[in-house]
């Protein structure tokens, strides 16, 4: 039985059906971790490779993982109220961190070298007089343009 036919059974089973797309051919190594609220969605596109104990979190946003692309091992791709989009034969490397407020959309053919975090929110501090952690967040979107590459390799 194949990785995908294994995958689409425990999807079946834990309620994921329609929130998670997952097309022939893509591969998920050991200990994959998937969680997807009610209301996000999840997409593995052909030729998809993800690394063991990597974990793909959708909790109100959306991951769309392109054709060919590939997710490095013990990477966190959290889309908490935006999109990540990794474009066609895109590769973030292994232990790298996307957190998307607003949305991170990573080009085809780019890569990101090992590590490499990307997070599209911040902080507010714009008042004085009051916490930071009571101000909030502020958040744009983040675009690595087509073939890039960002850190070491």
């Amino acid at each position: 039985m194949g990785v995908v036919s294994r995958l689409r059974g425990i999807l079946a089973a834990r309620t994921l059906r329609g929130r998670v797309d997952v097309a022939a051919g893509a591969r998920l190594g050991r200990g994959v971790r998937i969680d997807v609220a009610p209301g996000a969605r999840l997409r593995v596109g052909s030729g998809c490779r993800v690394g063991r104990r990597a974990r793909l979190e959708a909790s109100a946003g959306t991951i769309d993982l392109g054709r060919g692309s590939r997710v490095g091992e013990r990477s966190r791709l959290v889309a908490r109220a935006g999109p990540i989009e990794v474009g066609e034969g895109a590769a973030v490397g292994d232990r790298c961190t996307l957190v998307a407020h607003a949305g991170i959309a990573i080009g085809e053919r780019s890569r990101l070298g090992d590590g490499v975090s990307v997070i599209d929110f911040g902080p507010s501090f714009g008042d004085t007089e009051q916490p930071i952690r009571a101000q909030g967040v502020r958040g744009a979107a983040v675009r690595v343009g087509r073939g890039a590459v960002v850190g070491p390799r």
